[in-house]
């Protein structure tokens, strides 16, 4: 079954609400792409990053830096090569959905629903595990997020059933 192009384009502008939402997760797929290539970078030049990191680590100011940082010494070259991969592919698939979501395209929002929707379950554990204030806040914006994109899709599809039965 193929649909035609103009059934794949939203039929209005995006409200200022869902260009925020863009906004917010394009800078978050951006991170994740950079943090891909340092990934990468970093397992081909194990020791100079974790030389490198070690006297960062004496001057950081930032907890998410410092968690980075961290995380990039302890792990091993596997685990480095997945967090690079895994990142580099979300994140370009978070971008393109965010770039969609920009321009009020219908793939986007269901792409951008799928992406949000799949690491709900991964935030909740990691709230079981070591729940603190941001994570509490980050887990919330994200269901917001994910809750009111689902319902206007929701009443997307229904605006246009109701108009093909008419």
């Amino acid at each position: 079954m193929s649909f035609p192009l103009s059934a794949m384009a939203a039929p209005n502008r995006p409200s200022l609400l869902i260009r925020l939402i863009a906004l917010k997760k394009g800078i978050f797929a951006l991170l994740l792409i950079l943090l891909a290539i340092a990934s990468r970078f970093s397992w081909r030049h194990y020791e100079q990053v974790t030389l490198w990191a070690h006297n960062y680590l004496l001057h950081a100011e930032y907890g998410l830096v410092r968690w980075g940082l961290q995380t990039l010494i302890n792990s091993d070259i596997p685990t480095l090569q997945l967090i690079s991969r895994a990142a580099g592919i979300y994140g370009l698939l978070l971008g393109a959905a965010a770039i969609g979501l920009w321009f009020d395209r219908l793939w986007a929002e269901l792409l951008f629903i799928s992406l949000v929707g799949v690491l709900i379950p991964v935030e909740i554990y990691e709230l079981i595990q070591a729940a603190s204030t941001s994570k509490v806040l980050v887990f919330m914006i994200n269901l917001l997020i994910f809750i009111f994109l689902l319902v206007r899709q929701w009443q997307s599809l229904k605006t246009e059933t109701l108009e093909k039965q008419n």
